[in-house]
Order: structure tokens, then sequence, then C-alpha cells
């Protein structure tokens, strides 16, 4: 014979929590609790059905199959799925800062692959992080949305004129030393359906040769290097998987 702990749910020797109750039906055996007899109403209509505490409108409930839902004041407030998290704030979607504000810790990212995502280093800014580096920043500056975009400085160009030296990493590259005419760097290859915006600023004594990634085409030919006189920049824009064109 089971003591009763609950109403509608006892403890016995062969289930250690047996469910009577015909509101809830199920049963707590170790195995988890099961609540197999409540409709899958929306919350809002019918926000006595769920798991509440203290009350009909603060609890747990599944407002659809496969989701479940926190309510609060009578309403979902915050509800997982299988393919997203929502919850609402006085109309909007908040979440919580997790970590210090940091540039280049993300406080929001992915299972597996902890140090790229989303990141806020200071009020109204927010940065995305790739392998622990800030890639871009948007902040707020009078009234506008400014986009900062990560920069790679004191780039020595590679001895000699060969395609692959001194690869170029960022949007926007500055070469601090070129010894020789002709030392070369190297920019990324080229990727189907995106466009790169690559800068180069040659602040070196010297001309620099800048190859194309192998396969690839700066608009002297494929393969093929583009020279980039002392105290010259120049932007480029890719538009396929393998070609490039001069903004500047």
């Amino acid at each position: 014979m089971g003591v009763t702990v609950k109403k509608g749910i006892t403890s016995s020797p062969s289930d250690v929590f047996d469910d009577t109750s015909p509101e809830l039906g199920g049963n707590l055996d170790g195995n988890g609790f099961e609540i197999t007899n409540l409709d899958a109403l929306d919350i809002n209509v019918d926000p006595v059905k769920g798991l509440t505490f203290g009350g009909v409108v603060t609890g747990l409930r599944s407002p659809s199959p496969g989701s479940v839902a926190i309510m609060a004041g009578g309403a979902n407030q915050v509800e997982v799925t299988t393919s997203f998290m929502l919850g609402r704030l006085n109309g909007m979607f908040t979440i919580g800062q997790t970590r210090l504000a940091s540039y280049t810790v993300p406080q929001y990212t992915w299972r597996g692959d902890t140090d790229s995502g989303l990141t806020r280093g200071g009020e109204d800014q927010v940065s995305i992080v790739c392998g622990g580096v800030e890639g871009i920043r948007f902040a707020e500056v009078g009234g506008g949305v400014l986009q900062s975009n990560n920069v790679k400085a004191g780039i020595t160009a590679d001895v000699g004129s060969v395609q692959g030296g001194s690869p170029l990493t960022s949007s926007v590259n500055q070469i601090s030393v070129c010894a020789n005419v002709g030392d070369a760097v190297t920019a990324p290859a080229c990727i189907t359906g995106l466009s790169h915006v690559l800068t180069i600023l040659n602040s070196g004594a010297n001309a620099c040769d800048v190859f194309p990634a192998s396969g690839d085409n700066l608009g002297a030919g494929v393969d093929t290097a583009v020279s980039l006189a002392a105290g010259a920049n120049i932007t480029y824009r890719s538009y396929d998987d393998t070609n490039w064109f001069a903004v500047t």
C-alpha cells in the first residue's frame, strides 16, 4: 500500500510514484513524468491546462506538439521549439547577458564552437566574433549606425614574387614592410555566392605584388599578380568564384 504524497500521486514498492489522478494521466517512475491527456490549446485561450505554480497563470505547458512554453500572467513569455526560442517582454524578445562585456569573447554562441557568435562590448553595440576575433562591429553613433570591420595591420610582404606568400586575412590589410620591389602578398580565395571586400594599403618602401589565390583573377589574368605602388591603396570586390574587380 502506497503513501500519498500529493493528491492523485502515490508511492509504492513497484512504482516509485504512481499517478492516479484523472486530471493528469502518466506516472513518475524514474523514467520521467509524462502528461498524457492535456489538450495542446493556445495558452491565451486556455491558461489552466499545464503544470502551474501557485495559480493557473504561471507555470509550464505545451502550446503545440514539439514545443514547451513558460507562462506568466496568463500568457506565453518564453517558448522553445525544435527550431527556435521565442521570448516576450512588452512585445519585444530579449536575451539575458551571460558574460561580461567583451569584443572578442562571444556572449551568445553555439555548442561545440564557443569562440564564435555574438557579443556586446558596450552600450548600443553588437559585434560578430569568429574564432575569438572580432570581425564586424555595429554601433549607434549620433542617431546612425556605424559598421566597423576587422583590420590586419603590420603585414610584411613575402620576399620574392611568389603566389601564396603573406596571405591577406582581413577585409582591410596594411602592408608595413616591403623590403624589395616585387615582394608579395596574396588575396583570399573567392567563394561562390559571396562577395569579398578587400582593401590593401601599401605603407612599405617599395612596390608590392598582390597575387590572387590559386585559380583566381584580380584583373591581370588568372594567377597573375598586380603591382601596388608604395604609398598606394586599392579596394577589390569579388563577384563569383574566380574574379575580382577594382573599386578604387
